[in-house]
């Protein structure tokens, strides 16, 4: 169940995975890759083994419904993580190179959950859809 989790890190966890358009249970290459760049590279996630805490958090995420664990996570970042961890929901959401209209609804309520403005919510969206319009569009096999 999603409320076994109680860090930071993990919340992170999960609100990456729920970032990902139509909740999906299998993580495309695009998508896990992603997700394993932002957990090396962030140094506020380096305290605990990520390998065992992503395997715990994907388990729960398949298990559960995702508006639920999105509350749920983001009360458990702090004000001064919630901008960052957006802007990796939204780089993770489109780590495929393009913009999706279902990454709106999950998008949305991650940024309000983390009590991100609505302007706030919609400028980090519009940035990453400019940031993105020119890229690869990467398919998964």
């Amino acid at each position: 169940m999603y409320t076994d989790i109680s860090t930071e890190a993990k919340a992170t966890i999960g609100l990456l995975l729920c970032s990902i358009a139509n909740g999906q249970q299998q993580l495309s290459q695009p998508h896990l890759e992603n997700i394993s760049k932002i957990l090396v590279l962030c140094t506020r996630l380096r305290d605990q083994d990520m390998n065992v805490a992503f395997a715990k958090v994907f388990n729960i995420y398949k298990e559960s419904s995702r508006n639920d664990m999105i509350i749920y996570y983001a009360a458990l970042v702090s004000e001064d993580f919630a901008d960052t961890v957006f802007c990796m929901c939204c780089e993770t959401a489109m780590a495929q190179g393009r913009w999706n209209d279902a990454f709106a609804e999950p998008l949305a309520t991650i940024g309000l959950a983390l009590q991100l403005s609505t302007d706030d919510v919609k400028n980090i969206i519009r940035t990453y859809i400019v940031r993105n319009r020119w890229n690869v569009q990467i398919e998964s096999a």
